[in-house]
């Protein structure tokens, strides 16, 4: 199966991107909510609702998608880490 647009719902923060993106990495959380592994909730848009603090979630996409974490604010890593 080819890739496909993936619309999340991150904390009322609207984000997009690739099924590639999302299932780089064997065994995590992303992998498991588009397999069905996970409870599913939707927004009205149909996007996939994660209830989570947005603010960290482009630098995870940004590694989903590099395979580099760009920071080294160890404040920020811990919060990632918790995320």
């Amino acid at each position: 199966a080819g890739s496909y647009v993936v619309g999340l719902n991150v904390g009322g923060h609207p984000f997009q991107c690739s099924s590639s993106t999302l299932l780089r990495y064997p065994d995590t959380f992303f992998c498991a909510l588009l397999s069905d592994r996970v409870p599913q909730l939707r927004d009205e848009n149909g996007f996939f609702f994660i209830d989570r603090d947005h603010e960290h979630f482009p630098t995870i996409l940004r590694f989903l998608r590099t395979g580099n974490l760009s920071t080294t604010d160890q404040v920020q890593l811990q919060e990632l880490k918790e995320e």
